[in-house]
């Protein structure tokens, strides 16, 4: 109509180039924000990623630690696993029971071993731990099959899961059958040396052998409470 005013678009008279440059803008900022979060979630995943690796070395640092220790002390490490039956032994504990190679331990191989006098003992400590809740601890007879007798004392706990069910169980053993030797000769030499009031010089190697032996030897009375043990614990 003539003598109405012209509306001209917005940024029209704005250079071609300008005007492209403006409409990218928002793409440009998109683009941006995205690389910016890419970029975060790439430190992010580098930063788990090289904590999860820390913490993994030193979980294999530990359990070379343990594995070290262990063998070391000659101490064997068992795992029993109640929903399985799966049994694992170190390498330690299968020489203590002499399982021969190839062969996966079991826990019929484990009462095969374990001498007949012994067998119903141990079967009994085991139940009385998941029963009372308590640590099992015994010590029995392990026959090889050279027809050697070798000593063994065992410590295990169970685990339990929510509703009170023991889900495994895992332990130690030793070889004690030095120990049982050492208290074996004791044991004669004490009976000699009381029997004997003639030969106080017995009597004094008796003494002076407990009280210098580097293991342990304790007197207990029939409740467990130690009467008297080697100077050398201390």
């Amino acid at each position: 109509m003539p003598g109405n005013p012209t509306f001209d678009p917005p940024f029209e008279s704005l250079p071609r180039w300008l005007w492209l440059a403006v409409s990218l803008v928002p793409d440009i900022l998109l683009v941006a924000s995205v690389a910016w979060l890419w970029r975060s979630l790439s430190r992010t995943r580098s930063g788990a990623r090289r904590q999860l690796t820390e913490a993994s070395d030193a979980l294999a640092r530990r359990s070379e630690t343990l594995r070290w220790a262990t063998e070391l002390a000659e101490v064997g490490v068992w795992f029993w696993d109640l929903a399985t039956g799966a049994v694992e032994w170190t390498d330690r504990a299968k020489t203590q029971f002499a399982l021969p190679p190839g062969r996966s331990p079991s826990l019929d191989y484990f009462f095969s071993v374990v001498h007949p006098e012994d067998r119903d003992r141990v079967r009994g400590a085991i139940d009385r731990a998941f029963v009372d809740r308590q640590d099992y601890h015994t010590v029995f007879r392990a026959v090889h099959p050279d027809g050697s007798h070798h000593w063994i004392a065992a410590m295990g706990r169970a685990l339990y899961a929510a509703d009170g069910k023991p889900v495994s169980m895992g332990g130690v053993t030793i070889d004690v059958t030095g120990l049982r030797k050492i208290e074996d000769e004791l044991r004669t030499l004490l009976v000699v040396a009381r029997g004997d009031a003639a030969e106080p010089e017995l009597a004094r190697r008796f003494k002076l052998f407990a009280e210098n032996a580097s293991d342990v030897v304790m007197e207990t009375d029939h409740a467990g409470v130690i009467r008297w043990i080697t100077p050398s614990v201390r």
